[in-house]
């Protein structure tokens, strides 16, 4: 079975799609994680002279 450049567009806009579908359905929780995310590493940052 040989695998084309279409069969591979067609996995990563599915995977895109999916990825978009999720994150569209759980968007409160995608933004709350986002933001938890972001103000986390924010306070761990080291700053190097």
């Amino acid at each position: 079975m040989k695998i084309t450049r279409r069969d591979i567009k067609f996995f990563i806009f599915g995977f895109l799609a999916m990825l978009l579908v999720l994150i569209i359905y759980e968007w409160s929780d995608f933004k709350k994680g986002f933001n938890e995310g972001y103000n986390d590493h924010r306070s761990t940052i080291e700053v190097k002279k």
